[in-house]
C-alpha cells in the first residue's frame, strides 16, 4: 500500500527530531554543513539561550559550537538519554509539532595537524576532546520558515545548556 502523496507526512516524535538535529550539527563534515544544520535547528528568531548559565545571542553560540571545529577531522555522538514533553493543545490533544526535550549526551571531536597538534600535515596524529553535555530545548514551529506546505518549521526556540570539554593528548589514529 503506498502513501497518499496528498496528505501531509507524518512528524516524526519530538525527540526523533532533536536528536536528528542534534547529530547533524555535531557531526556536519563542512562548515557549509554545519551552516545548515544550525539554521535547521536553531530558529532566527530564538528566544533565549543560555550556555553554561550566560546567556548568549544565537551569533554567540555558534561561534561557541565553531569554536570545537578547528582543524576538523570529524566528530562522533553518543546520545545517551532524552525526554521529551510534548506541547498541550486546547482541548488536552499532544502534539508532536511543539513542546520540551531534554538531551544528555557525549560527543568527541578530533582535531588534525594545527597549533595545538604540532605533528604535522601528513600525520595521522590527531587530539581529540570530549564533549559532556546536558542540553534543555524548546521547540515550537517557526512561521519565518518558508518552503512547500509540508516543509519541516520546527526549531529550537529557548536553549539551556551546560556544557563540559575534556581535552585528552594527542593519539595516532587507529587503522
Amino acid at each position: 500500500m503506498s502513501a497518499n502523496p496528498a496528505l501531509p507526512p507524518r512528524l516524526e516524535h519530538l525527540s526523533d527530531w532533536a536528536k536528528q538535529n542534534l547529530t547533524e550539527l555535531i557531526t556536519a563534515a563542512s562548515n557549509d554543513d554545519f551552516n545548515t544544520a544550525f539554521d535547521q535547528f536553531i530558529s532566527k528568531h530564538v528566544k533565549k539561550i543560555v550556555f553554561n548559565d550566560r546567556e548568549l545571542t544565537r551569533t554567540e553560540y555558534k561561534q561557541r559550537l565553531l569554536k570545537e571545529r578547528h582543524n576538523f577531522v570529524g566528530a562522533t555522538i553518543n546520545i545517551r538519554n532524552v525526554v521529551e514533553v510534548p506541547k498541550v493543545e486546547k482541548g488536552g490533544e499532544t502534539t508532536e509539532a511543539s513542546g520540551n526535550v531534554g538531551l544528555f549526551y557525549n560527543a568527541q571531536y578530533r582535531e588534525g595537524p594545527g597549533p595545538r597538534n604540532p605533528s604535522g600535515p601528513n600525520s595521522d596524529v590527531f587530539i581529540p576532546h570530549n564533549i559532556h553535555s546536558s542540553l534543555n530545548i524548546e521547540v515550537e514551529q517557526d512561521s519565518s520558515v518558508l518552503g512547500p506546505v509540508f516543509e519541516e518549521r520546527r526549531r529550537v526556540f529557548n536553549l539551556n545548556q551546560v556544557y563540559l570539554e575534556d581535552q585528552f593528548s594527542i593519539q595516532a589514529a587507529s587503522s
